[in-house]
């Protein structure tokens, strides 16, 4: 038995319980605690191994690049030349995914450009830069975005190039496209098709 004192009045008095009983208690309290422990870190431990097998699966390889259509037209040389040089710039992209074979997608970028000076049309540019994608193990909401937004993204650099070089060689003062982030056109894309009741992807401006 274990005597403590009481704090009022100095006297030991008897507490009901021997040491061996605590011992055991405080025993199986700890090896509780213990089974616990380990029992919410072995599901810790394999969500972690399935989410990391599952990353492990994903796949998305660049493959390819390659330009699949270029062209330039300008029908109002020798007018344009002679006016003065006031561009207006009209850009239209298009997005379009073709499956190709097991995890292989290409993916087309195609660039409208539009210039017109002095209300005459000056060139008209179209390049369809493309590309090859394998994505593999991914949902289907998160490859088309991978597909239409993140691989335009990379994708849109080598068209701007090819622009640039086919503005230069026809002529005219150097066009050089901005930025376009093509997360945010996908987005607003989607919710425009949400809205139309539409379910096929393609065309932005």
């Amino acid at each position: 038995m274990v005597t403590r004192p009481c704090k009022s009045t100095g006297i030991y008095f008897l507490i009901g319980i021997s040491l061996a009983s605590i011992a055991e208690f405080r025993f199986k309290l700890k090896r509780r605690e213990i089974m616990l422990f380990d029992s919410q870190e072995i599901e810790q431990a394999t969500a972690s191994k399935d989410e990391d097998e599952n990353s492990q699966k994903q796949q998305f390889v660049f493959e390819r690049v390659y330009v699949k259509e270029s062209s330039f037209k300008s029908p109002n040389t020798y007018k344009t030349f002679k006016s003065e040089w006031k561009p207006e710039v009209k850009i239209d992209l298009e997005i379009d995914v073709q499956y190709l074979e097991e995890i292989l997608h290409e993916v087309i970028l195609k660039v409208s450009v539009d210039v017109k000076s002095a209300k005459e049309e000056a060139y008209t540019i179209v390049v369809k830069q493309a590309g090859i994608f394998a994505v593999k193990e991914f949902n289907e909401e998160d490859k088309d975005v991978l597909l239409r937004s993140y691989c335009a993204t990379v994708l849109f650099p080598f068209a701007r190039e090819e622009v640039a070089h086919l503005v230069t060689h026809g002529g005219f003062p150097q066009l050089l496209l901005s930025p376009v982030n093509f997360e945010s056109l996908y987005r607003k894309h989607k919710d425009q098709m949400k809205e139309d009741g539409s379910s096929e992807g393609g065309v932005v401006h």
